[in-house]
């Protein structure tokens, strides 16, 4: 946190009630059990936790105060909101609007993370780097985050997610980017948002309220590109929008000479800006070409922020995936599992399959190993079919589905043209298979028919999948034993 916030300064922020002592704030924490000195202790409301009965803890952990809905019986300074969470984000709005540095902010259906994660390998070789944690990106993560900021920190990099209409738009309140873009607009979500136009206005809200000297990174390739273009002509005629594609060279920023094999990607990445015209040659150590266009982004947004193009090679060099996220993994049985377990939505299901397809080979069977895909609303059942049946006409030799929309999956991946290879329609129907619990399936994949295998393990977080990556990795410590008796 930025130095010189204290109490005061924080209730009269909210408009809250300071009972007891004024001191110097340091740090926000929201569990009790990782309090230390300086922190102001915020007691969010759950359905199942209350944090006011945890005030105590925190006092004892080093909080100095709390911010609270009700008053507590506890010897601590204590600020009283109406609302702990909007407090928390309050909060962190003070902090930021104290801090000089360069801020980034992005969001998107899928692959934000990744981004956020390649643009801050590059940030660091040029400075400090405040950076979202994990996916720390919603309306308590973002906070959080941003409460971290400190007079050390040369930049931000801000990841945003939404899950409603109206979520970007409260998280730029508080980030308030100088640099701003979005990845893409997919399915992810759209339970919450009720359509996909629905899903990009709310994602496009990370545009508003740009400063003067304020960026826009637009995905040259997306259906949305543009209406965001429109909306952004302030910032084309300052040449500050900049405008990426995988390889249309109308874009400023685009990919050419891409190639990928089991140690990553090979790309260039040709960049035309008003003053500069470059051509930088990029290695990296992620897996699928979309990941190409996340490193297009992640370049843009450094050359906003007059990063050199040397330092953009290193940083795109030294980054890696994080775990969940299509990282190579040997499993036992000598299966070489790509592991995509963190999430799924449709978009990065074709993406993963498309990876998995081009590890594959006459020695090596490939085997999508799918969980559900969760929030998609009322079309889930038919998006879990276009799943099955993308995999099928990608050429995947076989799919072992597990999850309410299993059969679903299953009857896409089934599904062929009467013309198709008979042998491959063969091979699909004894090869296909639904499972009742993970145990049987990862008997099935410990199996002499599985030995050897490229298989990939991808589903939505409620999925629970990386439990199946978990059993078979041979880093661990220990095999997973299954029941061998259910299949």
């Amino acid at each position: 946190m930025m130095s010189g916030i204290d109490l005061q300064m924080l209730a009269a922020a909210n408009d809250g009630l300071l009972t007891g002592e004024n001191v110097a704030v340091t740090g926000v924490c929201i569990d009790s059990r990782k309090a230390v000195s300086g922190d102001v202790f915020v007691a969010l409301t759950g359905s199942q936790l209350d944090g006011h009965q945890y005030l105590a803890n925190a006092a004892k952990q080093g909080a100095v105060a709390a911010i609270v809905e009700k008053i507590q019986d506890v010897p601590l300074p204590q600020i009283v909101v109406t609302n702990s969470l909007y407090a928390l984000g309050v909060i962190a709005k003070v902090n930021r609007e104290a801090y000089k540095g360069k801020v980034v902010a992005i969001t998107g259906s899928s692959g934000k993370t990744s981004c956020k994660n390649m643009l801050a390998a590059i940030l660091e070789q040029v400075g400090t780097v405040c950076a979202t944690h994990g996916n720390f990106n919603n309306e308590i993560g973002l906070p959080l985050t941003v409460q971290r900021l400190n007079e050390s920190h040369d930049y931000a990099v801000l990841e945003m997610g939404a899950a409603k209409s109206g979520d970007i738009s409260y998280l730029v309140g508080i980030g308030q980017p100088h640099i701003s873009a979005i990845t893409n607009i997919n399915e992810a979500h759209i339970g919450g948002f009720g359509s996909i136009k629905n899903t990009a206005n709310t994602k496009a809200e990370i545009y508003k309220d740009l400063p003067a000297e304020g960026w826009a990174i637009i995905n040259r390739d997306d259906t949305f590109a543009s209406d965001w273009r429109e909306s952004l002509s302030v910032q084309a005629a300052k040449g500050q929008l900049i405008e990426c594609a995988l390889t249309d060279s109308y874009a400023n920023v685009y990919a050419s000479d891409i190639t990928q094999n089991i140690d990553g990607l090979n790309f260039n990445v040709n960049i035309r800006l008003t003053n500069t015209t470059s051509t930088l040659p990029i290695k990296m150590d992620f897996l699928g070409i979309h990941n190409v266009r996340n490193a297009l982004m992640a370049a843009a947004m450094a050359k906003a922020l007059d990063v050199s193009d040397a330092n953009i090679i290193k940083g795109l060099a030294v980054v890696a995936p994080e775990k969940g996220r299509l990282c190579r993994i040997a499993g036992h049985n000598h299966l070489q599992l790509l592991d995509d377990s963190y999430n799924a939505n449709p978009q990065s299901m074709y993406a993963a399959i498309d990876v998995l397809v081009s590890f594959s080979s006459q020695e090596k069977k490939s085997i999508a190993v799918l969980g559900d895909m969760a929030e998609l609303g009322d079309d889930a059942a038919a998006m879990h079919f276009n799943v099955g049946q993308y995999a099928a006409l990608a050429g995947v030799d076989c799919v072992y589905v597990i999850g309410e929309f299993a059969a679903q999956t299953l009857a896409g991946f089934n599904q062929h043209d009467e013309n198709e290879n008979e042998n491959k329609k063969l091979s699909s129907a004894l090869l296909a298979q639904t499972f009742s619990s993970q145990d049987a399936l990862i008997t099935q994949l410990l199996s002499s028919e599985c030995e050897s295998s490229v298989v990939l393990v991808k589903g939505s977080r409620s999925a629970a999948m990386d439990c199946v990556v978990s059993a078979l990795d041979v880093s661990a410590e220990s095999i997973h034993l299954a029941n061998t008796g259910s299949k």
